[in-house]
């Protein structure tokens, strides 16, 4: 798709029914790629359809995309032809936990666990029950 469509646009597409799916089904199998490697859904759609907004409309297209057989098929073939460290390794893990240890929309609890999670997996301090856990001594001058 070509520049960002208006909502006018995005509702007529909306309203249609699998002349949706064909009219666009380069972009809902793009979309599902990103999907499976971990993209979250409006930058999927940003890259996908060039939609760089989110709002009711952007949702409405989302819940029609993820709907569709091409988007399924699609997503199922990805995921299920991808072996899995390519969709998930220590690095992945490791930005994941600073996502959310630094987002604004994480509750407290939530934060001091993948902080937790961040220790052990950096090899700070030691796996096992929280009252048996050692700190690791640490290589920095």
């Amino acid at each position: 798709m070509t520049g960002n469509p208006n909502n006018e646009t995005m509702r007529k597409f909306l309203s249609m029914g699998d002349e949706f799916e064909s009219h666009y089904e380069g972009e809902i199998k793009e979309y599902a790629r990103r999907r499976v490697f971990g993209q979250s859904w409006l930058l999927a759609m940003h890259a996908a359809f060039n939609i760089d907004r989110n709002d009711k409309i952007v949702e409405e297209w989302r819940l029609k995309i993820e709907s569709t057989a091409t988007y399924t098929q699609t997503f199922e073939h990805v995921l299920s032809n991808t072996d899995i460290s390519e969709l998930w390794d220590g690095f992945a893990a490791v930005k994941t936990l600073m996502e959310i240890i630094h987002s604004d929309d994480c509750p407290g609890r939530t934060k001091v666990d993948a902080i937790r999670e961040l220790n052990i997996l950096t090899g700070l301090v030691e796996p096992g029950p929280l009252s048996k856990r050692k700190a690791r001594p640490t290589t920095k001058a």
